[in-house]
């Protein structure tokens, strides 16, 4: 059985350098779906539906999801086996660095 790792994005904690890391090593859309805005628009470049809309064979073929749709339901979306993953960070920092993102 493929396996599916789920990463749960929480603002500011490294989730864009993980999908970048992703991206430059896995097929985009295919392997490594982002669950965004972003990620639709480039799924619709390629001529594919949001990964929510295509079949489950297609789908089983995520070897990664993220991004800030993921939620407890994103499991669904797939048969694979799934590990599902979340980053934090200490609290004071990480409110200093949403603080500084809202601000630029």
């Amino acid at each position: 059985m493929n396996k599916t790792f789920i990463f749960f994005h929480v603002p500011k904690t490294g989730g864009t350098s993980l999908r970048i890391h992703f991206q430059k090593n896995l097929k985009d859309q295919k392997e490594i779906i982002h669950l965004a805005n972003k990620g639709d628009r480039f799924a619709k470049q390629m001529g594919l539906p949001p990964f929510e809309q295509r079949d489950l064979p297609t789908r089983n073929h995520a070897k990664v999801i993220l991004g800030h749709r993921v939620n407890l339901k994103t499991v669904n979306l797939v048969s694979n086996q799934c590990t599902q993953i979340v980053f934090f960070r200490d609290p004071s920092g990480w409110i200093v660095s949403r603080y500084n993102q809202r601000m630029n």
